[in-house]
């Protein structure tokens, strides 16, 4: 998969991660395993070859853009 073919899911599930930030949490959100969502993210790290989140022992925080 190139970089601007994202997975709709993935990005779902890292839009509310942002939101709730949690994965737990925002894996009930969008009907997918935590496994799942934080696969999504990995993937969507690894395209975009940038981090996405601070994880953080409270949950995860969305980085800020550079």
């Amino acid at each position: 998969m190139s970089p601007d073919q994202f997975n709709i899911r993935h990005l779902a599930a890292m839009a509310a991660v942002v939101e709730l930030g949690s994965v737990s949490l925002a894996a009930r959100a969008v009907n997918l395993t935590q496994p799942a969502v934080t696969q999504g993210i990995a993937k969507l790290e690894a395209q975009l070859g940038l981090p996405l989140f601070a994880r953080q022992p409270g949950g995860m925080v969305a980085l800020e853009p550079a």
